[in-house]
């Protein structure tokens, strides 16, 4: 693949451009398709279970998306105002600054309005949070002193989690990608200078891309970037709006001209007083599917070499191949939200969310098929984020179609040979 693009690039009808081999623990290939960066990787399981992880939290906290949008503005205040994003750079990665706005979201949800708040509570935790004695997990901050112990201590807020631990013990057991010889040998977690334990590898730490040169960097883009911001929102209604572009100013400069990096049509510029709304709703049930799809496959192909480097997980029971060679779920299986009922996504979260969103979900993922449904809506209308009820019925159904109509060809065909 590298070889393939590389001997593409600088071609005028090529769009790919700076292609790059970066040799790491998961080997990457880096490249810009029209001037957007884009990663490229192979037989990566872990990325689709962060994926589908990532994708159900969002769903499950609701209110238009919260999550989501707020990753994309903090992204975008890491990356444009204070240059702290970028795992190649001795920065963070994507998905290590997603956990840290995912603990923000899971600690604070009660007080936060929106994305600028989730902004704001993440700079001034993050910028006065003690990265020498603790590390961040999802469930709070552990000590240091007592790894490979992951005990958080309490919320210091008093306020319950929204996601409480049997919920992310179950997503491990759901997410979690199968573990090869080589990663068996070191499963505690590794100290570095900045730690945050991934939620679903506790083994994996996401701030080991963090050098000790940038750490100061980042104590320091937090604490400072919290102080301004809190500056802004002290200002009376009057002024508040051009000192939020002032403060955003180099993503505005670089983004909010009307003119997007990845297409050649304009858009809507910032200031205008109009705006295109995003559907930031993600196809869930199509990425549990390939991921069930994939690991089911990948456990039978080293099954057949004789490899035993795959141990058994959630994934191998899950279903086959029947007939038609369509993946079918195996329906069987115990229902998620039966799994969650109990803990703080099934009862703690829905109570804090349900007054507050608009379309929750009711932890309706079956360990099989995954199918999301949406809870009921606090206002009267109908959840239009909803993804279809259950994707088993849908490709049985098609299933079913299929051999109906080749056992109609049959009969046809005797019919021919019998005339």
């Amino acid at each position: 693949m590298y070889n393939t693009l590389k001997s593409e690039e600088g071609k005028p009808e090529f769009d790919v451009t700076d292609v790059k081999y970066i040799p790491a623990q998961v080997k990457v290939i880096k490249c810009n398709i029209r001037n957007i960066a884009v990663d490229i990787s192979f037989n990566q399981m872990a990325g689709l279970c962060a994926l589908c992880f990532l994708e159900q939290v969002d769903q499950l906290f609701g209110r238009d998306h919260l999550f989501k949008r707020s990753i994309i503005l903090i992204k975008a205040w890491c990356y444009y105002e204070s240059r702290i994003l970028g795992a190649n750079m001795g920065l963070f990665s994507t998905y290590a600054l997603s956990i840290l706005v995912l603990y923000i979201i899971n600690l604070f949800h009660s007080s936060l309005s929106g994305p600028l708040s989730v902004l704001y509570k993440f700079l001034d935790y993050y910028g006065s949070f003690d990265w020498s004695n603790y590390c961040i997990s999802l469930s709070g901050p552990v000590p240091i002193s007592r790894l490979p112990e992951l005990m958080a201590a309490s919320p210091e807020n008093g306020q319950e989690l929204l996601l409480d631990q049997k919920f992310v013990r179950d997503c491990v057991k759901l997410y979690t990608a199968p573990t090869k010889p080589v990663e068996t040998n070191g499963l505690e977690f590794p100290i570095k200078h900045l730690n945050i334990v991934d939620p679903l590898k506790y083994s994996n730490n996401l701030g080991k891309s963090v050098t000790i040169g940038n750490v100061k960097r980042v104590k320091h883009a937090f604490t400072l970037g919290a102080r301004k911001l809190r500056d802004v929102l002290s200002l009376p209604g009057e002024t508040i709006g051009w000192r939020l572009e002032k403060y955003f100013g180099n993503a505005l400069e670089r983004n909010g001209k009307g003119q997007r990096q990845d297409v050649k049509d304009p858009v809507t510029a910032f200031g205008t007083g109009r705006s295109e709304l995003s559907d930031l709703s993600g196809d869930f049930e199509g990425y549990f599917g390939r991921l069930a799809s994939y690991q089911n496959n990948e456990f039978y192909l080293r099954a057949m070499n004789g490899s035993t480097s795959m141990q058994p997980n959630v994934f191998q029971n899950m279903g086959k191949r029947r007939g038609t060679g369509t993946y079918i779920p195996d329906m069987s299986q115990q229902l998620y939200h039966a799994r969650f009922r109990g803990s703080g996504a099934g009862n703690s979260a829905s109570h804090h969310i349900g007054a507050s969103s608009s379309c929750n979900l009711s932890g309706e993922v079956s360990t099989s098929s995954a199918s999301i449904k949406g809870e009921e809506c606090v206002k009267s209308e109908p959840c239009q984020s909803s993804p279809p009820e259950n994707v088993g019925d849908s490709i049985s159904s098609k299933t079913l179609e299929m051999e109906n109509g080749k056992e109609q060809e049959s009969k046809a065909s005797q019919k021919l040979k019998s005339s």
